[in-house]
C-alpha cells in the first residue's frame, strides 16, 4: 500500500512563537479611485514589500484528498532564491522541503521518502501549467501572479464593493472553450491596493483554484498577509489555510540535505 506525503501535500498544494514580529490586523482604509490600469498597477507595486529575507512561523491547516493536516510550519524565503519549509508536530520535524527555480524537493521522516522533481511537479499537483518558482513565492505573499502582459486585462474601480479588480480580457471567450494553456482568472484588490482574492479556472480540465488574503498586516512599512487561505476545486480537490503568526527579516541557515536511506517516491 502507498503511503502518501501527508506533510508535503501540506506544502505545495502548492503553505510557534519567539522573538520576532507579533502580527496586527491592519485593515482597509479609504475609498477605491477611478484611474487607469497602468496607474493602478503602479500603485499596487508601491506598497509591494522589499525584503532580502523574511522567516515565517505558522499554523497549517489543510485536508487534501480526505485527509486532515494540522503541523506547525516554518518557512524561510530568500527572495527570488529559494523557499525553504520545515512541518513540525510537538516540536518535531516531519517533513522538509526546499523550492528554487530549479526545481522542487522534499522529504517525509515517517515513510523515509522523498522527492527531487523539476517544478512542473508542482502544475502536476494542481493540474495546471502555470507556476513557476516566482508564482510560488507570489502565492505565498499575497501578490498577484498575472498570467499575461498588463495590456489584456480590464480595470474595474467598484465603488460598491469597495475593491478594484483585474479581468483577463478573454474571460468571456473562455466560458465556452476548453483552449489549453489559457485560464478565466481574475483578481481582486482592497482600497490599500493590497490583493484580497484569486480566482483561476481551468474549464479544459475542470479545475479551480481561489486564494483568499482576508487578512493583511503592516510589518516594518511592508504589507504581508496574516492569513492565506486556498481552495482547490477540481478531481482532487483539496483546502489549504496558512496562518502566519511571526516575522523576522533576517537571513538564516536553511538546512536541506535528503537523508540517506531514504527511497525516492516515483511520480506518476
Amino acid at each position: 500500500m502507498k503511503r502518501k506525503f501527508i506533510f508535503l501535500y501540506g506544502f505545495f498544494a502548492f503553505f510557534l512563537f519567539s522573538c520576532g514580529i507579533q502580527k496586527k490586523i491592519v485593515k482597509a482604509s479609504g475609498d477605491v479611485v477611478e484611474q487607469s490600469v497602468q496607474q493602478f498597477w503602479n500603485n499596487y507595486q508601491k506598497q509591494l514589500p522589499d525584503f532580502k529575507a523574511i522567516q515565517i512561523k505558522s499554523k497549517l491547516n489543510a485536508n487534501i484528498n480526505k485527509k486532515n493536516i494540522n503541523v506547525t510550519l516554518k518557512l524561510y524565503i530568500e527572495k527570488d532564491k529559494k523557499i525553504w519549509l520545515n512541518a513540525s508536530m510537538l516540536g518535531v520535524t516531519g517533513a522538509r522541503a526546499l523550492i528554487s527555480p530549479a526545481g522542487v524537493k522534499a522529504y517525509e521522516i515517517l515513510d523515509r521518502t522523498y522527492i527531487d522533481e523539476e517544478l512542473s511537479y508542482l502544475n502536476e499537483q494542481f493540474n495546471v501549467d502555470f507556476f513557476d518558482y516566482e508564482k510560488v513565492q507570489q502565492l505565498l505573499l499575497g501578490q498577484a501572479p498575472l498570467l499575461a502582459s498588463l495590456h489584456n486585462y480590464e480595470f474595474t474601480a467598484n465603488e460598491a464593493s469597495g475593491e478594484y479588480e483585474l479581468s483577463y480580457k478573454k474571460n468571456k471567450a473562455l466560458k465556452n472553450s476548453n483552449k489549453k494553456g489559457e485560464y478565466i482568472h481574475s483578481f481582486f484588490f482592497d482600497t490599500n491596493y493590497r490583493l484580497r482574492v484569486i480566482k483561476i479556472q481551468d474549464t479544459q480540465n475542470q479545475t479551480e483554484i481561489i486564494a483568499n488574503y482576508s487578512e493583511w498586516q503592516n510589518l516594518q512599512g511592508m504589507n504581508l498577509p496574516s492569513v492565506v487561505k486556498i481552495l482547490i476545486n477540481s478531481q482532487k480537490p483539496g483546502a489549504i489555510e496558512l496562518d502566519y503568526n511571526n516575522f523576522t527579516f533576517e537571513e538564516m541557515q536553511a538546512p536541506f540535505k535528503i537523508p540517506s536511506g531514504y527511497s525516492k517516491r516515483e511520480v506518476k
